[in-house]
Order: C-alpha cells, then sequence, then structure tokens
C-alpha cells in the first residue's frame, strides 16, 4: 500500500481520478473540487485549466511508462545490467564471465549507473526486474514495471530527476553522438572545476 500522503500515492489518486474517466464524464461540481483540491481560483476559465491538469497527469504517467520502455530492450539485449539474477547458479556464471554489475554499456565501455543520479537507481531497477522476469511471472513483472512508471511519473516535477532521464532516452536511441556527448559531460564533472572548463 502506498502512503497517499507521499508523491506517488497522490500522482496515483490523481491518475485514478482523472485519467480513465471520459472527458465529458465530469460535471462541473467535480471539476470545481479538482481545481479546488489544488488551490486553484475556479473562474469561467475552469474548464480549461481542468484539462490542462489531467493532460499533465497523463503526459507524467506517459513519460515514465516511456521511460521504462526505453529501458527494458537494454536490459533485454545485454547492454544494462543490474544487481543480478536470483537464480545463483546462472549469476554465479556471469561472475566467472567478469559480468559487469549495476552499469550500462555505451559503445565498447562499461559505465555504473551511478553516474546518471537518481535514473540510474531506476534504470537498476528496472534491470533487475527484466533480468529476474522469468522467477517473477509475467504479472508480477508487469505490476512491477508499472509501478516504475508511476514512481518516474510522481518525480516529473523535480528538474534534476528529469535531466537525468535524458541520457536514458539517447542511450536506448543509439545515438552515438548523444553518447559521448553524455560520456564527456559526466567525465568533466567527475573532476574539480569542472564547471569552469564547460564555460
Amino acid at each position: 500500500m502506498v502512503n497517499k500522503h507521499s508523491p506517488v500515492g497522490i500522482f496515483a489518486a490523481d491518475y485514478n481520478k482523472m485519467a480513465y474517466r471520459p472527458r465529458d464524464s465530469f460535471s462541473a461540481d467535480e471539476i470545481r473540487n479538482i481545481l479546488e483540491e489544488r488551490g486553484i481560483k475556479v473562474d469561467r476559465y475552469a474548464e480549461v485549466k481542468f484539462d490542462q491538469i489531467r493532460a499533465e497527469v497523463r503526459g507524467r504517467k506517459a513519460i515514465g511508462t516511456l521511460a521504462v520502455m526505453s529501458a527494458i530492450p537494454l536490459a533485454m539485449y545485454g547492454y544494462l545490467h543490474g544487481s543480478g539474477t536470483y537464480n545463483q547458479a546462472k549469476q554465479r556464471v556471469r561472475t566467472l564471465m567478469k559480468w559487469k554489475r549495476d552499469s550500462i554499456r555505451v559503445g565498447n565501455r562499461w559505465m555504473p549507473l551511478e553516474l546518471l543520479g537518481p535514473s540510474g537507481e531506476i534504470m537498476k531497477l528496472v534491470a533487475d526486474i527484466a533480468d529476474n522476469s522469468s522467477q517473477l511471472g509475467e504479472t508480477a513483472t508487469e505490476n512491477l514495471l508499472n509501478k516504475v512508471a508511476f514512481v518516474i511519473g510522481a518525480n516529473l516535477t523535480n528538474k534534476s530527476f528529469m535531466q537525468g532521464l535524458e541520457p536514458l532516452f539517447s542511450m536506448s536511441g543509439g545515438n552515438e553522438a548523444d553518447i559521448q556527448r553524455w560520456m564527456a559531460n559526466n567525465v568533466n564533472a567527475a573532476f574539480p572545476l569542472g564547471g569552469l572548463r564547460k564555460e
């Protein structure tokens, strides 16, 4: 059960309240209540404001789903590694083969996911779910990935979190120039006075 006061709980409640129903099924009283809950003034533009809120909620969930769906192929094709599989025999073989934990393959190199900040943690989680999907089963895998999409959607108001999603989309698209730019920025930031060199 999600805490109703957490960002994920609030976002899930908003999504369940507004996203599933057809637009014309909302009464004027419901629209007024939704706007007042957010401290938004109810005036002659109330329906326009409601439509904006509804579109934002649906868009945040869509971006979260897109982020998860971008990471899954990377994990399935071996470019994204999390903590490993629950199957100990399989994990032992991976360890013998110098399998890189919590990393992403960029070009010919493996980079630690911690360089991506908060979105790196999300990518690790997606990789772990994908890696263990045969043990979890289809329903549990889908439920967990859907929850990860909600977590991403709930955090899209945080600018630093959103900046971390950009490299994920670049890397999943396979654009080598974007990947090289991301690597250069992160290597530069790892050394003192990196901000001065950028200017």
